[in-house]
Formats: structure tokens, sequence, C-alpha cells
């Protein structure tokens, strides 16, 4: 394979509105210093630079400031309460708009992502699933809770009794085979 030219190089970066700040080029593998279309002055290899990647600070992977993180947090309406920022990947201590004390990395809070109570995935304790049942006139016959992904035994407003994921019950899926079968027949004779 041929080897490119310090003059086709130095073209390429200008194309792509870049600057290549060095005097010579050796290979496709070699980091070299260039300013980047943002002003940003940084080095890369020539190989990622024709795959479209730049700078730290164009890709969105800068490294923020603690006073930057904070202040995020704050418009967000949720406070920081790590006294130290490493990077976007590292977890970090805060009290959320709701009120809870949990951990999350900065990149998600960015994302989005809160808290478990917040993003509906709180664990739920046996005395609330239970209530809930209750509240919608069915009686959950488990003595213990593990998760809402896991079937557990109720009897249903009709007396029956059957399995439902407390997931899908939130859902609406309240009624057992029993009283679909009625409701089936009702709807059909509509």
């Amino acid at each position: 394979m041929k080897k490119l030219t310090y003059e086709y190089v130095k073209g390429y970066f200008k194309e792509n509105n870049c600057k290549l700040l060095e005097k010579e080029y050796k290979n496709a593998k070699t980091k070299m210093k260039y300013r980047c279309s943002c002003k940003n002055i940084s080095k890369i290899t020539f190989s990622n630079f024709k795959q479209g990647q730049r700078c730290i600070k164009c890709s969105g992977n800068e490294k923020y400031t603690y006073k930057y993180v904070q202040n995020y947090f704050k418009e967000h309406r949720c406070k920081l309460i790590e006294e130290d920022y490493k990077n976007a990947d590292t977890s970090l201590s805060y009290k959320c708009k709701c009120g809870n004390i949990s951990k999350i990395r900065f990149s998600k809070f960015r994302q989005g992502q809160r808290c478990k109570k917040c993003s509906g995935c709180e664990k739920y304790t046996l005395e609330y699933v239970q209530k809930y049942f209750k509240d919608h006139k069915c009686e959950l016959l488990e003595k213990k809770y593990i998760n809402s992904n896991i079937k557990m035994k109720y009897k249903c407003i009709c007396g029956n009794i059957n399995k439902v994921s407390f997931s899908n019950f939130k859902h609406g899926q309240r009624n057992c085979k029993k009283c679909n079968k009625i409701i089936r027949e009702r709807d059909s004779k509509i």
C-alpha cells in the first residue's frame, strides 16, 4: 500500500475544517496534534480522523468540572452530595427531587434517568402489594413478595384462585380466566 504524503494528510484535515499542526506525517497510527473545527487543540491518529472521530469536546466526552456537574443536578431539582467528581461513569451520591438519596452515574443522569422511586423501579414491600390487591377487590395469598415479575397466587373478585405478576396486575390484567370468559361472553352479546 502506498504511503500517504504529508500534503495529502494536511489537505484532508483542511477539507474537514481542521488544521494539522504537525510538520511531518509518519503513518496512520501515529497521533498528531491538530486544531479541531471547534478551535480545540487535540491529538488524533489519521486513521481515527478518517473514520470521523474528532476531539473530546466535539465527541461529547469532554471532562466536566465539579461545579458544572453540581449545577446540572441543581438545574434538575436534585442535589449532588458527593464532594468530588471523577468522570461521567463514576457513581455519584445525590438527593433526588423526590427526597430519595440515591447513586447514579452522571452519564445516566444526563440521559434523564433518576432514582428508582422516580423511574418507577422502586422495590415494593409485601404490605404495599397486599394493599394494592385489596384496593382492587382482590386478595393476595402469598406471604412473601420477591419482585414485580414473579407470578403470585391471589383470590380474584369472583373468588377464583389465580396467578399473576404484580407488574401485570398493576397494568390491568386483574381478571382470572373465569372472569375473562364471563366478560367475553357479555361483550359478544352487545
